[in-house]
């Protein structure tokens, strides 16, 4: 009776039993969309968590602006931004990705959107000396411009090239409903599921397949590039008014599961939620040594 109440634990909460330790002081994390609306929690949580972190930025000045507004009043006397940057635990890369046209489709045939030599550099410098890459690239819904595509390539290509015996590790934050989870993403949208498959397939369509053009170049060059990508996918992204997430807590606020797993899915998730998944997972590879993370695909939902 025992051996079957603790399968239907770990049926019940796949893989959230597993993060023994939030410290992440030996990491050297790069950041990529640090200034956007997920990408800025995760400067807060790696900086709270103790690791050191690089940010690839266009305009510095803005991710200082931001930097103050991810801290409740008093949080962060030890932690301000100018004291991280004069410590050096925040280093800001200056630079930009590659990005495509107003309204650009994603041909993977005749695929044109290259960075240039100078994007590739400002790359490099950000991914040389770290041990996590994490890509928070999102969706242009107003000018449905390719994003994603042509960014993982520049990552993947600039990891690739990066000092060091050992890579580091990218994961990629992408979206349910792409690929082998549309199914999954249908079921997650519930009653929704009709406005969701307008979204995916009309109104956003061109972004949409941004995104899995973006998940098809990881998933197809991962292995012959000799990287180790995880790619996350969340489900509706969505930001609590007023909250603000402690990263040093060990409980996880959020599930992951399979893309093939239908029954438990959920419409949103916090953005804070997912980059504490993201920062946990740096845990669960340091303290258990599994493959948990390791050239995968997890799906996120709220608890």
């Amino acid at each position: 009776m025992e051996e079957e109440n603790a399968s239907l634990l770990e049926k019940k909460s796949p893989l959230t039993n597993l993060f023994t330790s939030s410290n992440i002081k030996d990491e050297t994390i790069a950041i990529i969309g640090g200034t956007g609306k997920t990408g800025k929690w995760c400067v807060k949580g790696c900086i709270q968590r103790g690791a050191k972190v690089k940010v690839l930025c266009r305009n510095p000045d803005k991710l200082k602006r931001i930097y103050a507004t991810l801290w409740k009043a008093g949080e962060n006397k030890m932690l301000t931004y100018d004291k991280v940057v004069t410590s050096g635990q925040l280093k800001i890369i200056k630079g930009n990705l590659p990005i495509g046209k107003k309204g650009e489709k994603v041909d993977g045939k005749n695929y044109t959107i290259a960075a240039s030599d100078k994007q590739m550099d400002s790359l490099k410098q950000l991914v040389n000396g770290t041990t996590y890459v994490m890509s928070f690239l999102g969706m242009d819904p107003k000018n449905h411009a390719p994003i994603c595509r042509p960014g993982i390539e520049a990552i993947m290509k600039a990891v690739q090239k990066s000092e060091g015996k050992q890579k580091p590790k990218i994961m990629i934050m992408s979206s349910i409903v792409l690929l082998d989870s549309y199914a999954q993403g249908k079921a997650a949208w519930g009653c929704c599921g009709c406005i969701g498959s307008f979204m995916r397939w009309k109104f956003l369509r061109l972004v949409f397949d941004d995104m899995e053009a973006a998940e098809q170049y990881a998933i197809e060059n991962r292995s012959t590039m000799g990287l180790d990508v995880c790619l996350l996918r969340a489900t509706v992204l969505g930001d609590k008014s007023n909250y603000y997430l402690d990263y040093t807590t060990t409980e996880p606020k959020y599930y992951i599961v399979k893309s093939d797993e239908l029954n438990r899915v959920k419409m949103n998730i916090d953005r804070q939620h997912v980059v504490q998944c993201f920062l946990d997972a740096i845990s669960d590879n340091k303290q258990t040594n599994n493959k948990n993370f390791s050239n995968c695909e997890w799906s996120l939902f709220d608890l």
